[in-house]
């Protein structure tokens, strides 16, 4: 009677489970984006995620552009797809046609303030269909989006892990980002991303993105860590 009644509360325990939609996914899963670069391999491609402070605090959105191994990352209050929007909404407006040549097709993964693709996709200009195109990885395939999981690396030598994000200044954040772009790539002949930027787009774009070139014998990544650090004594 016991083993029955314990089945029956399973039963109920898991039928009343929610199931996550995934109904945003259709026609715009890692299959369909690899499917699609087989006739574009050329297309310019955005990565997207969101890094974590502390539980509770504000967080950073991070956008990734591979072809420049360029990273861009703005504060946000909170992990909302009104506050990705934001931020979209502010880059498409202060990039004018530059946001339209680095935002072609992008690709978050399953989190929550990533799901609402319209948000995502919709440009703020009415006569324009579509300002981007969203496609999402496999569940748990961060490895889908390498290039910014790697530069996240670089990312936690200038703010350590557990670090609390509010207290960042949008001054300081610009000037981690600064020295993110700044240092020179093996993979690009060891040249910065500000420089493939500006190779590619002109100075124009790095001064709208405000982000400028640092000399690297200026480039000290471990001052920022101390300096960081001391603000958490």
């Amino acid at each position: 009677m016991h083993g029955e009644v314990l089945d029956e509360w399973r039963k109920r325990k898991n039928n009343n489970k929610t199931k996550k939609d995934y109904s945003y996914r259709i026609g715009r899963t890692y299959d369909d984006f690899r499917n699609f670069l087989v006739d574009n391999p050329n297309i310019n491609v955005v990565e997207m995620d969101t890094v974590e402070g502390i539980k509770g605090g504000e967080l950073l959105f991070t956008i990734m552009i591979p072809c420049f191994s360029l990273m861009l990352a703005f504060k946000i209050k909170h992990k909302s797809q009104e506050e990705i929007g934001r931020i979209l909404d502010e880059l498409e407006r202060k990039l004018g046609r530059y946001f339209y040549i680095l935002f072609h097709k992008v690709i978050p993964d399953n989190g929550g303030e990533f799901t609402d693709f319209l948000i995502l996709e919709t440009s703020i200009y009415k006569d324009l269909e579509k300002r981007l195109e969203v496609y999402y990885t496999h569940t748990y395939a961060s490895y889908e989006k390498p290039h910014i999981e790697n530069n996240h690396i670089l990312l936690r030598w200038l703010i350590k892990k557990g670090y609390d994000i509010t207290i960042l200044s949008s001054n300081d954040i610009l000037s981690i980002i600064n020295r993110l772009n700044n240092y020179p790539r093996p993979t690009k002949e060891y040249k910065t991303p500000l420089q493939l930027l500006e190779e590619k787009l002109g100075y124009e774009i790095l001064e709208l993105l405000d982000l400028h070139h640092i000399p690297i014998e200026k480039l000290n990544m471990k001052d920022t860590i101390l300096k960081n650090q001391e603000r958490m004594k």
